[in-house]
């Protein structure tokens, strides 16, 4: 595992990228820490592929950081934020999924609104 959280700092973002998804399957809580360093990534695909990783590890420490992207204008991956917030389940994101239920574009809409359905 320490192999794939150093792989997270590689250069090239198809590394970074496969090393969150490997992380999320493994679903190791150690990982936590060292994918939220990298949520706000410069690439969208690690964003995206973080965001998954986080939601299958399920860590409520990672709630708060994926509350604050989501709330951000420039979040690139907003319904893979909902998803992982919902897959963590942690009651701290009910209100900013209910902003998100007023707020961005319908496929993340519904997205917020299965989660509450």
């Amino acid at each position: 595992m320490d192999a794939l959280i150093q792989a997270l700092k590689d250069k090239r973002w198809s590394v970074r990228e496969r090393a969150a998804v490997a992380l999320g399957r493994i679903r190791d809580a150690r990982a936590v820490d060292p994918l939220v360093q990298v949520l706000k990534d410069e690439d969208r695909r690690v964003e995206w592929a973080v965001a998954y990783a986080l939601g299958e590890i399920g860590d409520a420490r990672a709630v708060a950081s994926l509350i604050q992207i989501l709330r951000e204008e420039r979040c690139a991956v907003p319904r893979e934020v909902v998803t992982a917030l919902g897959k963590i389940g942690d009651p701290k994101a009910v209100e900013p999924l209910v902003e998100v239920l007023q707020d961005v574009t319908s496929n993340v809409r519904d997205e917020a609104a299965m989660l509450f359905g």
